[in-house]
C-alpha cells in the first residue's frame, strides 16, 4: 500500500518520521509561508512534493527551483479560475483545489 498513497503535512515532524517508518511513501511538504529555501531547513530529506500556498509561486523562478532539487510543485488551494490559469501555465505538477471542477475545465 506504501506506492499507492500520498501524506500531505504542514508540520515538518510527521514528516520526518513517515520518511524513517515508511520510506517508500511519497510525501508531500505543505507550507504557507517563507521561501522554499527556508522551508527546506525544516527538513533533512527532500521530500517527493513540496506544496506551497498558491500565492508563494509568482514566476516559473519558482518551478524551476523546486523542480532543480528533484521534487513535483503542487499548489494549494487554487480555486479562482484565473489563479488556476495562472498555476498551469507556469506548468506546476498538479494543482490542490476546493473545485477541481473548475481545475478540469481550464485544462481542456
Amino acid at each position: 500500500m506504501e506506492q499507492q498513497i500520498s501524506i500531505q503535512s504542514f508540520d515538518p515532524e510527521i514528516l520526518e518520521v513517515m520518511h524513517r517508518n515508511y520510506p517508500d511513501t511519497e510525501l508531500s511538504f505543505l507550507v504557507g509561508d517563507k521561501s522554499l529555501e527556508e522551508n527546506m531547513k525544516s527538513l533533512t530529506f527532500t521530500p517527493q512534493i513540496y506544496s506551497p500556498h498558491f500565492k508563494l509561486i509568482t514566476d516559473a523562478a519558482m518551478v524551476k527551483a523546486v523542480h532543480k532539487k528533484q521534487m513535483k510543485l503542487i499548489p494549494w488551494t487554487v480555486n479562482m479560475p484565473e489563479d488556476i490559469v495562472f498555476m498551469v501555465s507556469l506548468k506546476v505538477n498538479g494543482i490542490i483545489s476546493d473545485y477541481p471542477d473548475r481545475v478540469l475545465e481550464i485544462l481542456k
